[in-house]
């Protein structure tokens, strides 16, 4: 059973950043069932490890296009973007270090971070973006 269940509710209608949710989402599920078999670390890492890095492939995309639209909310977007990759970043860090693992608290963490994010802020920039003929 997937932590996340991709629904038309998350989508924005900007069609690489749908696609960008889903595939984040599908890596989240894939972190957690990774977590639910009791995989190695080795294999929890590379999985978190494939999420971070398309975690700042998806925002950097986004906020090109901020800054090619000169979007007006972009600085406090920008703002829930690097607080979600310091926190990523800083639990990265804990668990290489043997610190702590793949939780169920990490994981809703992440579920709720994108779920929330996808469906207030991101949102919010979908009437700016078609404006520019972006869908």
């Amino acid at each position: 059973m997937a932590l996340i269940q991709w629904d038309q509710k998350y989508e924005t209608g900007i069609k690489q950043f749908d696609e960008h949710h889903q595939k984040l989402v599908d890596l989240i599920n894939k972190l957690y069932d990774a977590m639910r078999a009791g995989q190695g670390n080795s294999i929890l890492a590379s999985v978190f490890n494939e999420l971070i890095a398309y975690t700042q492939y998806h925002f950097s995309a986004e906020e090109k296009l901020f800054k090619e639209t000169k979007y007006i909310a972009a600085a406090t977007h920008i703002r829930e973007h690097q607080k979600l990759v310091e926190k990523v970043t800083e639990l990265k860090t804990q668990f290489d270090q043997g610190k702590m693992g793949i939780t169920s608290q990490t994981l809703n963490f992440l579920r709720d971070w994108i779920v929330n994010h996808i469906q207030k802020s991101d949102k919010g920039y979908v009437l700016h973006f078609k404006k520019y003929g972006i869908k």
